[in-house]
């Protein structure tokens, strides 16, 4: 018989060529956590796999194989990282004006947020004290503004040593700026309380770096501005393509070499979407938490700042279009292709969900390598099962098994009997009250 490994490794070498993974998950699930595994050489893996009263020989199995698989010919390559923080301080870094240099423009943005005119009264403790911190941060400012990315239009036409520089800046050196910045910011804290308050309400407080970064990164999906909050729809994408750019730099510095990318994280959908449409190596992942483990990650901040933080990441009442471009992890994690559980272990061990992350990844190199197991399966077909809804706000999928995950039921949600989809509604419909059976 003949030996057919070279034909099915050519066939599945253009998966493995490249991957793009989106992380997104709540503040304290563990996105950091699972960015610091992906970018791990494969020898510094926990891929021990421990037993529990759950294991069955077919899980053993199943992982001896994933283990097996991605251990040979290379295909395990560390992931490089995008943090999402350096993308929107990438550009706050390139700001400036002929009058103004970057450290002025963004203390000018610090102190215009506090004579704001709007609903809200916002002020930062020691705002003296942090401007001066800031002024020691100039020469971050002028190296991103000798190289600004708004400027870089083709990689293809910079040289090896100009592609190696901005790699180096935006790669390597940027996410070192930003825990800079984040390091003197954490230190200080801002309140914010609406002017006209029906009753005596405290201000709510929250965190400095946390407050700044969130909102910049809003304003510049609006504009592509840190600094301007109105809407210019044809900037809608800015922010994603930006990190589109990011990748292709990677590529291009790695020449022919595999390419493995992690966002580190995906706050928006809509740039979730746009890269699924630009590269299909692409995949959303979303990490969860149990609720109390990851308030106990979140030890730092206090129940107030926590709540903030909670309110910021969830906005539940996003009007005036701010659904396209506010961040919304509730709509990235409908959007998400894998999801994954990231529980404390032992020994601040990570075996679970290191185990996770080798087998989805696997799977992205050779789908079908292995079954998927009972819950991922009801899953499949809850996620298939949504598309049976007409609602055009949220569709949802439901599957109801036995305890040996043996499908009783499928359900979807959907409009009232005898009433029409929301999908086929429109307004001269309604008025001729055809919206009834």
């Amino acid at each position: 018989m003949s030996n057919f490994n070279e034909a099915v490794s050519k066939l599945y070498s253009e998966k493995e060529n490249q991957i793009i993974i989106g992380l997104t998950g709540r503040t304290g699930a563990g996105c950091s956590t699972v960015a610091g595994i992906l970018k791990k050489e494969l020898n510094d893996l926990e891929l021990e796999y421990e037993e529990n009263e759950t294991t069955t020989i077919k899980d053993r199995s199943e992982f001896e194989i994933i283990k097996k698989y991605i251990k040979s010919d290379n295909r395990w390559v560390p992931f490089e990282i995008i943090e999402g923080s350096c993308v929107i301080l990438s550009y706050v870094l390139e700001q400036k004006r002929s009058d103004k240099n970057g450290v002025e423009l963004f203390i000018e943005y610090l102190r215009c947020l506090q004579r704001s005119q709007s609903t809200n009264v916002f002020r930062i403790d020691n705002f003296n004290e942090l401007v001066k911190e800031i002024y020691g941060l100039n020469y971050i400012f002028d190296e991103i503004n000798e190289h600004p990315l708004c400027k870089v239009r083709d990689w293809n036409s910079y040289s090896k040593e100009e592609i190696g520089l901005y790699y180096d800046l935006y790669i390597n050196k940027l996410s070192d700026y930003k825990n800079r910045i984040k390091k003197i910011m954490l230190k200080y804290s801002c309140y914010e309380e609406k002017k006209r308050k029906i009753q005596d309400e405290p201000p709510v407080k929250y965190h400095l770096y946390t407050y700044i970064l969130q909102k910049m990164a809003n304003n510049i999906r609006a504009s592509g501005n840190p600094y301007e909050e109105i809407l210019r729809q044809d900037k809608i994408l800015d922010f994603a393509k930006r990190i589109q750019s990011l990748i292709e730099l990677i590529k291009c510095n790695n020449g022919n070499e595999k390419t493995r990318i992690c966002i580190d994280a995906i706050r928006n959908a809509n740039e979730s979407n746009y890269l699924k449409e630009v590269y299909r190596s692409y995949y959303l992942i979303a990490i969860s938490v149990d609720e109390k483990m990851r308030k106990r990650r979140l030890g730092a901040l206090n129940e107030e700042e926590q709540r903030s933080l909670d309110y910021i990441e969830y906005e539940y009442k996003l009007d005036d279009g701010k659904i396209f471009y506010h961040q919304n992890i509730a709509n990235c994690f409908e959007m998400a292709d894998i999801h994954l559980v990231n529980l404390d272990e032992e020994n601040d061990r990570k075996l679970s969900i290191t185990r996770q992350l080798v087998k989805y990844i696997t799977l992205m190199i050779h789908p079908g390598l292995v079954v998927p197991n009972d819950i991922e399966r009801c899953m499949q077909l809850a996620y298939n099962a949504k598309y049976s809804s007409g609602c055009l706000s949220r569709q949802v999928g439901a599957i109801v098994t036995d305890s040996d995950f043996v499908v009783k039921a499928v359900g979807w949600n959907d409009a009232p009997n005898k009433q029409v989809e929301c999908i086929y509604r429109d307004i001269e419909g309604y008025c001729k009250g055809n919206h009834r059976e």
